[in-house]
């Protein structure tokens, strides 16, 4: 086998290497021992005189001395019939490697080996038996001559101390006894009758099998178990064909990185061989004679190779019917399939091995190809002789057809340019770059080749890998440290290059003009275009050729520019620029120019303004003003600007629409365009040339304005747009009703705003029709029958309707707040005239007389008023206002939170105990403005205020609070106003906790009535806490826009430290709300540090608020003190709720 043989022959030159010690001559001792061997052998190679001194010369093969004289190594032949023992070699104390041919020995010869010897090779006639466990060999190999068939067996515990064992010659069966574990033996060559199972040899790594007749094919399975095996040699020395092991696609997790196939023909595999259960790196397989049937079908037997690397991959001598997908070898380095009979086109590698950029070499000759090869093969080393290829060779074959060895792997085709002297020039070759870091030098260029020895560099670099991607990689040997540049040649076709290994940016030297085409010379440019960028002023010079030395480029022709001009040149990351005088290319005009002028730069007529065409004789028009028509009609327009005196297919669209043109001359045109509003898209065509733009047409709305850019219009909060009416229709509404009798009906007025235009005016109530007695601006006069509460009312103009609700009926008698509690009167307005003794809001509480503890009302600058007595706190405030809709949900986005953004406007004082002192608050809301207004009333006398029909008084140390909201930018027309005011109750944890205060008083309880039984308003409210109570009263009236209406309160949330109250107000111009708030004490009573635990007394301190809302009496009256008391006549004449006699 061959593996075999070359073992044979690495271990005999590797002796004949060691032991090659010139003018050493053998010791003496051992000379005795070689002259006898030779007498006895009659080895005519070492029958020679001065054999001591010949034998260490590395004169005779396989054989050597040591450094020391010792015979180390011993080849030799025998002619005669002695026999030799281990005792013709007992001189050789220091022989390691013996090589016996024709020598006569017998069976014990090798079971009793000297102790030097680690290496015996015996090629002898005589068959000897390996029956017993053989002594520890390094190798150990029988080559048996001889005619019979003799077959041996051996057991492979026998072979447990041997490293490498071989039997040629006979067949040979390794038989497996037991466990293997323990055995030393790593390379197997037999020619076996049967595989066995090897995988008992725990370090068995090379297997050499030579199939012979009689092999049992069936044996094939164990090749399953060559897991661990890493080379395997099979060489078939029969004539028979043997079907190919497909076992191989069956070994788990397989470790060999060769299989070698070496002689004989092989059948059709049963199946596809699939190898990619193989993972190792770096891996061969070679079939050197595959044979004719060696296919399936006609296909390449293989569907998978390893999933690591091959170095190579063969299959030669085959059978097959087309070239195999070039994809299943991406990973394999070295490809060879000659002599295989494959036809077809030669296939682009594009995708395929220049894809995994893996593949070196490539061998497809003796075969059957046809077509061409085209520029994906230019890196891989490709040998397609002596089939029928035809057309041009790509440039990187072409250029190299001089060099022999190019030749030789292309002879044998068709092609179109095989020229043996081709010459090339650097448009074909190119070399581009070099690079140099620590003594490596990487080469990068366009078909250069695929020969490490056809480059030669000044210094001197020597090339060591190909990296087939048109670069390649070397060691420089020479210091190239002083040297900014390199030389290169290529010897065939024999080019020279300059690459610039420094870094250096272009040097431009200088610059010749001919017309658009420049030269720039200079150097450190480049080979490769696509590096190079020059720019010439605002124009790119486009590259025409170039080198290390010179650019030349060309700009647009004919040259328009002139002057001091600057050229960038750009090579890679590197510029450089230069200035030049650039000349421009002087150019006739075609045509004369009738308006304008000849622009020898370019050509062209320059054509005055106004004016276009190739010889400036159409008008070039524009429209820059026109008149104005109304939105909603539109009318006859006149376009103003130039237009000549040709009109050749006149057109005028607006928005896209043609329009009816009446009259035209050179300065305006006359037409006509319908009603709209905004910015029109003005279209002029005439003399096939078209002027666009944006003109504006229309008269602004009175009562709105029009975005142009949004073609929007937004409208006076009176008034909307209906179809084209712009703003000009009344966007009507009702803020307020006068009142009638419940029991009797009447007529009503309904103000608010209603304009002019009251086209398909309809009205009703509670949906039935109502007939309009009268129709202005601001009121509307109607017939309402008897009834009570409120009515939904419809009002129907000008294809808009307004929905809304109205309280359009007075009430003859008012109620009193808990009807006076049987100690008073109730009078006509719905106030109690209390019976002596008695005071507060529903006479309830008894007047006993005491000292009260002093009451504080303070203007917070928050807008917030609190009221404070003891360690009781009540804190009154304007919480927010939102926009309604008409189902009373709360308007997206209109939720304005009033508390914490007051702004102080102004402050008046007064003399004390004269007059009073007045706080202003603001805010502005968009464009709405909130004014709120505190009047602290300081007189001993009080105040008088009317609001809203309503008279009231404000006593000493009271305030009254007004709200204005005007300018409400409503969202509809349909929407009201929300207002929320809230009273907070807590204790202040510094005040002194008075003594006198009843356990069950100290709890927080709210208590709401209404003076109405058709409306259920909240008209009173009470909150008691810690023995003091603070009552509010709500009138029903509100003012809005200057009118009394009706308002709803009602109580949105509450809990024991906050109510908050809702005030619904109509859609208004303006709205007014006017609260006021009076404290009343009781100036005899005692105070809680007169007060002990045996003496607790109810106490009482009233504080009346009054808060007429938008013109509605909003009262928020009596806080009230609970303390068993004496009357006191002074605090009830400050109420005003004492009887007077």
């Amino acid at each position: 086998m061959k593996n075999h043989k070359n073992i044979q022959i690495y271990f005999i030159l590797l002796f004949s290497i060691i032991c090659s010690v010139n003018s050493i001559d053998l010791v003496p001792e051992e000379v005795p021992f070689l002259k006898n061997i030779v007498q006895k052998s009659n080895y005519s190679a070492l029958n020679v005189p001065n054999i001591e001194t010949i034998i260490c010369g590395n004169s005779i093969q396989g054989s050597g001395c040591d450094s020391n004289g010792n015979l180390v190594s011993l080849y030799f032949m025998s002619s005669t019939i002695q026999a030799f023992t281990w005792s013709d070699f007992a001189g050789f104390t220091k022989l390691y490697s013996l090589f016996i041919t024709g020598v006569s020995v017998d069976q014990t010869f090798i079971y009793n080996p000297m102790p030097s010897i680690g290496y015996l090779t015996i090629h002898t006639n005589t068959i000897l038996e390996i029956d017993k466990i053989l002594p520890k060999y390094d190798y150990l190999s029988f080559n048996i001559g001889g005619v019979d068939n003799t077959n041996l067996t051996i057991k492979a515990s026998y072979l447990k101390n041997v490293s490498s064992f071989g039997m040629n010659g006979k067949f040979c069966d390794i038989e497996i006894d037991g466990n293997q574990s323990d055995s030393k033996l790593a390379s197997l060559s037999i020619k076996p009758l049967n595989i066995p199972d090897l995988s008992v040899f725990p370090i068995l790594g090379t297997l050499t099998l030579i199939l012979d007749n009689g092999f049992n094919q069936s044996s094939f399975k164990n090749i399953q178990y060559f897991n661990n095996i890493g080379y395997i040699g099979i060489g078939l020395v029969s004539s028979s064909l043997y079907n190919f092991p497909i076992e191989f696609s069956y070994i788990n997790n397989p470790k060999w990185s060769t299989i070698y196939f070496s002689q004989g023909e092989w059948n059709s595999p049963s199946d596809y061989i699939d190898l990619s259960n193989n993972n190792q790196t770096y891996v061969s397989f070679n079939l050197q004679n595959a044979g004719k049937k060696f296919n399936i079908n006609g296909n390449f037997p293989f569907s998978k190779l390893p999933t690591g690397t091959c170095r190579d991959f063969s299959v030669n001598n085959g059978n097959f019917s087309n070239l195999p997908n070039m994809v299943l070898f991406e990973r394999t380095q070295v490809l060879s399939l000659k002599n295989s009979g494959i036809g077809g086109n030669l296939p682009s590698v594009n995708d395929t091995l220049q894809k995994s950029r893996f593949t070196q070499q490539v061998s497809l000759s003796g075969n059957k190809l046809t077509g061409v090869i085209d520029e994906s093969w230019c890196s891989i080393i490709l040998d397609v002789s002596n089939n029928q290829l035809s057309g041009p060779l790509p440039d990187c074959f072409y250029c190299y057809l001089q060099d022999p060895t190019y030749r030789n792997r292309l002879i044998g085709n068709n092609f179109s340019n095989y020229n043996t002297s081709a010459t090339c020039t650097e448009e074909q070759i190119s070399i581009y770059k070099i690079f140099i870091i620590n003594s490596k030098a990487v080469l990068i260029g366009k078909n250069i080749g695929t020969s490490l020895t056809n480059i030669v560099t000044y210094p001197e670099i020597q090339f060591v890998t190909n990296n087939l991607n048109d670069s390649f990689t070397g060691n420089v040997i020479t210091n190239s440290n002083s040297y900014d540049i390199i030389q290169v040649r290529l010897l065939v076709p024999g080019i020279n290059f300059t690459l610039s290994v420094s870094g250096n940016p272009p040097q431009i030297d200088e610059i010749v003009q001919n017309n658009a085409t420049f030269i720039i010379q200079g150097q450190y440019y480049s080979y490769d275009k696509s590096v190079i960028n020059v720019t010439i002023g605002d124009n790119q010079c486009i590259i025409k050729s170039n080198t290390f030395y010179e650019i030349i480029c060309d700009i647009d022709y004919p040259v328009v520019d002139y002057g001091n001009t600057s050229v960038l040149v750009i090579v890679d990351d590197k510029n450089s620029t230069f200035y030049i005088d650039l000349k421009y290319t002087p150019v006739k005009c075609n045509s004369t120019c009738l308006n304008g002028i000849c622009n020898d730069r370019l050509g062209i007529c320059n054509c005055s303004n106004g004016w276009t065409s190739d010889d400036c004789s159409i008008p070039k028009h524009e429209v820059t003003s026109s008149t104005k028509v109304s939105h909603g009609s539109g009318g006859e327009i006149i376009l103003i600007g130039w237009f000549g005196n040709i009109h050749t297919g006149l057109q005028v669209l607006f928005d896209g629409v043609n329009s009816q043109i009446t009259f035209i001359n050179s300065s305006s045109i006359s037409t006509k365009i319908g009603g709209g509003f905004g910015l029109v898209n003005t279209t002029v065509l005439q003399n096939n040339i078209i002027w666009n733009g944006l003109i504006d047409p229309y008269i602004q709305p009175l009562n709105g304005y029009c975005n142009y850019t949004t073609k929007l219009c937004t409208c006076d909060i009176k008034w909307t747009t209906v179809n084209f009416e712009v703003c000009t229709i009344p966007y009507h509404y009702v803020s307020s009703s006068s009142k009638v009798p419940s029991t009797t009906g009447g007529n009503i007025t309904l103000s608010g705003w209603f304009g002019d235009v009251h086209e398909y005016l309809q009205l009703s109530i509670d949906n039935e029709y109502t007939a309009v007695q009268s129709i202005d601006n601001e009121t509307i006069t109607i017939t309402i029958p008897p009834g009570i509460g409120s009515k939904n009312i419809q009002i129907i103009q000008n294809n808009i309707t307004w929905t809304g609700l109205i309280y359009p009926y007075s009430e003859s008698t008012i109620k009193c707040l808990n009807n006076c509690s049987g100690n008073g009167v109730c009078k006509s307005n719905g106030e109690c005239k209390c019976n002596e003794n008695y005071i507060g809001p529903d006479c309830k509480t008894k007047d006993v007389g005491s000292t009260l503890p002093p009451t504080d009302t303070h203007v917070n600058p928050d807008g917030s008023t609190s009221i404070s007595n003891e360690d009781t706190i009540y804190l009154i405030y304007i919480d927010s206002i939102s926009e309604m809709d008409f189902y009373n949900n709360q308007v997206p986005n209109t939720l304005v939170n009033l508390k914490n953004g007051w702004k102080i406007n102004n402050t008046t004082n007064s003399a004390t105990g004269v007059g009073s002192s007045i706080t202003t608050f603001y805010q502005n809301i968009n464009n709405a403005t909130v004014t709120m207004t505190i009047e602290n009333i300081e007189s001993n006398n009080g105040k008088e205020f009317t609001f809203a029909g309503n008279q009231f008084t404000v006593s000493k140390d009271g305030f009254k609070l007004s709200l204005s909201v005007s300018n409400w930018n409503y969202k509809s027309n349909l929407n009201t106003l929300q207002i929320q005011m809230s009273s907070d109750v807590s204790l202040n944890e510094g005040s002194k906790i008075n003594e006198c205060i009843d356990s069950d008083s100290q709890s927080t309880n709210i208590e709401t009535s209404s003076n109405s039984n058709d409306l259920q308003n909240v008209n009173y409210l009470k909150i008691s806490k810690n023995g003091k109570t603070l009552y509010g009263r709500f009138q029903d009236k509100i003012l809005s826009d200057g009118r009394p209406t009706t308002t709803i309160t009602k109580v949105i949330s509450k809990d024991d430290k906050k109510v908050v109250i809702s005030l619904d107000l109509p859609h208004c111009n303006q709205c007014l709300l006017d609260p006021d708030f009076s404290v009343i004490i009781n100036p005899d009573f005692k105070s809680s540090d007169s007060c002990g635990k045996e003496n607790k007394k109810p106490w009482l301190i009233p504080v009346a608020v009054t808060v007429p809302v938008v013109g509605c009496a909003l009262a928020v009256s009596a806080f009230m003190l609970t303390k068993k008391i004496r009357s006191n006549n002074k605090f009830l004449n400050k109420f005003g709720g004492k009887n007077q006699k």
